[in-house]
């Protein structure tokens, strides 16, 4: 497992990076080709420590809401019910605990999108999260055999 933090309060990013013992493991988990990631990774954010940011987080003049609308895949009137369903699975034994989801989408409705960043934006702008981030890295390529 590979990942880059980031530490708000201090400004420092740092690589994680987990490998097995053997030093030259098959594929991406020896110490050898994790090693080399974090080398190639560092680099790469080195190289970007002056680099101009793309876009900003501003205020925008169109309504806020009308920028995206998110709706549930199960209305409320079948989520009860299927609410009401897992409580007569429990009753009958079928399990003792369940966890039912229900799943949102949503819907850009921005002419002025940028893609991924675009809604980066929208959603900053609706809940400003102080340590949200949005990482482009689609230029960061680092091969692994």
């Amino acid at each position: 497992d590979r990942s880059l933090v980031y530490d708000h309060f201090t400004s420092d990013w740092y690589l994680v990076g987990v490998s097995s013992n053997e030093i030259h493991a098959a594929g991406s988990g020896g110490v050898v080709s994790t090693v080399e990631w974090m080398r190639q990774a560092s680099a790469k954010l080195q190289s970007l420590q002056n680099h101009p940011v793309v876009g900003t987080i501003g205020d925008s003049k169109t309504d806020k809401k009308s920028e995206l609308s998110f709706r549930l895949d199960r209305s409320k009137a079948q989520y009860e019910q299927d609410i009401r369903r897992c409580h007569e699975e429990i009753r009958n034994g079928e399990s003792y605990e369940l966890c039912l989801t229900n799943q949102i989408r949503s819907t850009v409705h921005s002419n002025d999108s940028d893609g991924p960043f675009g809604l980066y934006n929208i959603l900053r702008r609706r809940n400003p999260a102080p340590f949200s981030a949005f990482l482009r890295l689609a230029r960061l390529s680092i091969e692994e055999d």
